[in-house]
């Protein structure tokens, strides 16, 4: 807002994927990052900044951002377009604009694919950017291979300020645990490259990074967690150490025996900011540590158990229910109401395979409902989670009364099938 009424220089961010960065009335799915901006100066928590956002080129998106071909993805021409940023761009701004050129003062920031770049970018041209933010970053484009660019540049890193943050409720390709649970890569490579900034010395307030447990990949999520990188890269003060609160997030939200996981403590700091804390001691109960770094557990014990943890004067405690058996697992519970002496349950195709087998039906309840006598059939089917089974209820005679569908999607299912005398 100040702009056009002074003579002042001021900071920049160099930013991805232009035409979703700022507000828009007919399009929610924008990071209104002017908006954000304005209030945060209003509020005197940054400085005033100017912002560069650079169209990506549709189609051609993927190309343009990634470092490196991956996979039958492709792409891959991330260097020339970090060149034409750098000897086309950013010239052109400094020539037209009043913005800083001082290092310190100048950020390069993407989202996704975006965030993977801007990583890229910030490690090309240290001399140029002293800031980087990635935001959801795809750090699975290539998997390790980032980690290893990453150490390869890692003196010039550690001269910068670096954000990073991810979501558990991203969706990329996907590999499994022990356990036969799929994990999102995006936690897993982006959990690996906090790490290996962290072990070689890096911290706040110059390395800040963010576990989002609820965070979906879209522009929803991100216009709600950029003031956290506002605030880190453009405070107007110095930036504080001091954590006001402390909560413990836990990852995925049902439990069985033998399940692993995550954990993660986040504190919001007197500047508002907020910051994921790994590599902590925690006490435990029906659960043990696995990998204190990554915050890998594992239930143990079925009923109640606990994560309690201290940290910097502050302690939290979380509760985790765990269950007898595996998460993996599913069990339905299948109700037949019938007027029938007696019924089966005969599958015909389970996950696309034919198959043949019997599951026979217990009576467990008796009813007279309008001179007519409801019998109660019951019985209960574990199978892996994901299971899609066909069946047929059939009668004491073999006659088919009903075909039905069982997805087993979660921990526990329960159906109940009605059928009449028609």
């Amino acid at each position: 807002n100040n702009y056009f009424n002074s003579s002042e220089y001021y900071p920049v961010i160099y930013a991805q994927d232009g035409q979703n960065l700022f507000y828009d009335p007919n399009n929610k799915m924008k990071w209104d990052l002017d908006k954000n901006i304005e209030k945060l100066t209003k509020e005197g928590l940054i400085k005033d900044i100017v912002v560069v956002g650079i169209d990506h080129m549709g189609v051609e998106r993927i190309t343009e951002y990634t470092p490196f071909p991956f996979s039958s993805y492709g792409g891959g021409k991330g260097k020339l377009y970090g060149e034409f940023l750098v000897n086309e761009v950013k010239p052109f701004i400094e020539a037209n604009f009043r913005v800083k050129t001082n290092r310190e003062e100048v950020a390069v920031m993407g989202s996704s694919l975006g965030g993977l770049i801007s990583l890229y970018i910030g490690m090309w041209y240290p001399e140029q950017f002293g800031i980087i933010g990635s935001v959801s970053p795809s750090y699975w484009w290539g998997l390790d291979k980032n980690l290893e660019e990453a150490s390869k540049h890692i003196k010039s890193l550690k001269t910068q300020k670096i954000y990073i943050d991810m979501g558990y409720r991203e969706q990329s390709t996907m590999f499994k645990e022990k356990n036969g649970r799929g994990v999102s890569n995006v936690i897993y490579t982006t959990k690996e490259m906090f790490l290996l900034l962290q072990k070689n010395g890096m911290d706040y307030p110059n390395l800040l990074y963010i576990e989002d447990l609820a965070g979906e990949h879209n522009e929803l999520i991100w216009k709600e967690r950029i003031t956290n990188f506002l605030i880190f890269a453009f405070s107007k003060k110095k930036l504080s150490q001091e954590i006001k609160s402390i909560e413990i997030y836990y990852y995925p939200n049902e439990w069985g025996i033998g399940d692993m996981g995550y954990f993660f403590v986040n504190g919001t700091t007197e500047d508002g900011i907020t910051r994921t804390f790994l590599g902590l001691n925690p006490e435990l109960e029906k659960i043990k540590l696995i990998d204190k770094d990554r915050g890998i557990i594992q239930a143990t014990e079925s009923g109640i158990g606990t994560i309690s943890i201290k940290l910097g004067g502050l302690t939290a405690k979380k509760e985790i229910k765990i269950e007898p058996i595996s998460s993996i697992y599913c069990i339905a519970e299948i109700n037949v109401i019938s007027p029938t002496k007696s019924v089966q349950l005969i599958v015909t195709n389970q996950d696309k395979n034919k198959t043949n087998y019997v599951v026979p039906l217990l009576l467990t309840d008796t009813r007279n409902q309008e001179n007519n006598v409801l019998n109660t059939f019951s019985t209960k089917l574990t199978n892996l989670r994901g299971t899609i089974i066909d069946a047929d209820i059939v009668d004491e005679n073999g006659n088919t009364l009903k075909r039905v569908k069982l997805i087993m999607n979660s921990m526990y299912k329960k159906y109940t099938f009605t059928l009449t005398n028609n």
